[in-house]
């Protein structure tokens, strides 16, 4: 989304925010070429994330999230890039069969305690103290409320916690389809692809762990996906993932080489690209969904949220009482503290709802030729438009930008002198790098395409 069309006032609250996140995160900058420590970022309301950094050793200029980015590969990183064959981990707990027909894995269950498991059980012990406390004061209207919202949120992390614990997993090839079978607490949940219609199988990030992305096999056929093995080792993912390719007949992840067609269109649940292109001349048009959905969802969640802890704060406000000045003051005055703290969610709460509703009925169209690359964004009414010489484009690339569920949101940048352009986000990956190519070889530039 263009920065121009969000209200300044929005703009303003996101820099502070960016810029405090990103002073946080200062020990972790970086120039993705030359690795040196990047210089101290301070973004001004007008750009935003469309900043561009300069590195002040190599002079590599890239936009901001490429400066954020991890610095040293994780072994399941390394592990989710290979390409060579891994051997079946010695001592793995997976058993694999063959059926006669096909072939079956079985994953057993991890056993033991988590994070989630551990956290619900201290969230659920507080809620009922609180209850008994609500109950206890002749308030049971608070203690029913109290009790079904936020033990409703105690029951389901528990829930996911002995899932991840205790669940195992069968997944089985046969001639005709795949099937992926979980069973958890007696119960078995079936899902199954069509073989014929499965397009890859590859290991994606799942979601962050002390700042280290944690990945899962994900088996995709059209619209539909298969996603699992986020608790097994890196090696037991690279080699189950690389024995279900095997098994289906699957070549591994190339490079795209492919030559774009005169017209393409990618509507995953991600994100809407479409490509065309003429004599002299390339079109990219581009919708984020999957990006605008979760500031959606996060934005409600923070306004629901502070909603309820600003009427929880209002409510234990104490009265007036004699000979009880300074107990009032300190009381009153930590209620005050409590709900200014939570103004503030619920402020940033409402930007991100408002911003994703934005971004959703946001389009971008970027067209490129010999001589000249134009920008056009549409929101509802409002139309911003940018012309830059083809000599003002320092680098175009496919980046990881925003996060969902620790899960990199990809999407194309191009960087300009003075700003950096994104569009796509949320899109398929192989379709971004299609576009900039696309883009790239219109404007009569031999671009390497990253990532």
């Amino acid at each position: 989304m263009s920065v121009e069309l969000i209200p300044r006032w929005q703009r303003r609250l996101f820099a502070w925010f960016i810029n405090r996140q990103v002073r946080r995160a200062s020990a972790r900058t970086h120039c993705p070429v030359c690795r040196a420590a990047a210089p101290t970022i301070q973004l001004h309301p007008d750009l935003l994330w469309e900043a561009v950094v300069e590195c002040p050793q190599c002079g590599h200029v890239a936009s901001l999230p490429s400066f954020l980015s991890p610095l040293p590969k994780s072994e399941e990183e390394q592990f989710a890039e290979l390409e060579e064959v891994v051997p079946q981990p010695p001592g793995t707990q997976i058993r694999a069969e063959d059926t006669g027909s096909g072939r079956r894995w079985q994953i057993p269950a991890k056993g033991g305690w988590n994070v989630l498991i551990g956290f619900s059980l201290v969230w659920l012990a507080f809620l009922v103290f609180m209850c008994f406390g609500f109950v206890s004061q002749s308030e049971p209207g608070n203690a029913i409320f109290f009790g079904c919202a936020f033990g409703a949120a105690g029951l389901g992390m528990l829930y996911f916690g002995l899932m991840a614990s205790r669940a195992y997993h069968v997944i089985e090839v046969t001639p005709s389809e795949l099937v992926h079978t979980r069973h958890f607490l007696g119960h078995a949940k079936r899902k199954s692809l069509v073989r014929d219609s499965i397009q890859t199988v590859k290991l994606v990030v799942f979601y962050e762990q002390n700042y280290k992305p944690i990945h899962g096999i994900e088996i995709v056929a059209g619209r539909r996906k298969i996603r699992f093995g986020s608790l097994l080792t890196p090696k037991e993912k690279a080699w189950l993932c690389q024995d279900l390719r095997r098994v289906l007949g699957l070549k591994q992840p190339l490079a795209d080489t492919l030559a774009v067609p005169s017209r393409d269109a990618d509507e995953t649940g991600g994100g809407k690209l479409v490509m065309e292109h003429g004599p002299g001349h390339a079109v990219v048009q581009a919708q984020s969904r999957a990006l605008s959905n979760t500031l959606l969802g996060v934005g409600t969640a923070f306004v629901c949220i502070s909603s309820i802890m600003l009427w929880g704060g209002g409510s234990m406000w104490m009265p007036w009482e004699e000979g009880a000045l300074v107990f009032f003051l300190l009381f009153n005055g930590f209620i005050l503290f409590w709900c200014t703290g939570v103004s503030t969610f619920l402020l940033i709460g409402l930007a991100t709802l408002t911003f994703g509703w934005r971004l959703r009925r946001t389009t971008k169209m970027l067209h490129a030729d010999r001589t000249s690359l134009t920008l056009i964004s549409t929101c509802d009414r409002r139309v911003i438009k940018h012309v830059w010489n083809v000599a003002d484009v320092a680098r175009m690339a496919v980046e990881a930008g925003a996060k969902v569920n620790g899960v990199p949101v990809y999407h194309g940048v191009i960087v300009l002198r003075e700003r950096a352009v994104t569009f796509g986000a949320g899109s398929d990956h192989p379709m971004l790098r299609q576009a900039i190519r696309l883009l790239a070889e219109t404007m009569g530039r031999q671009e390497a395409v990253r990532q």
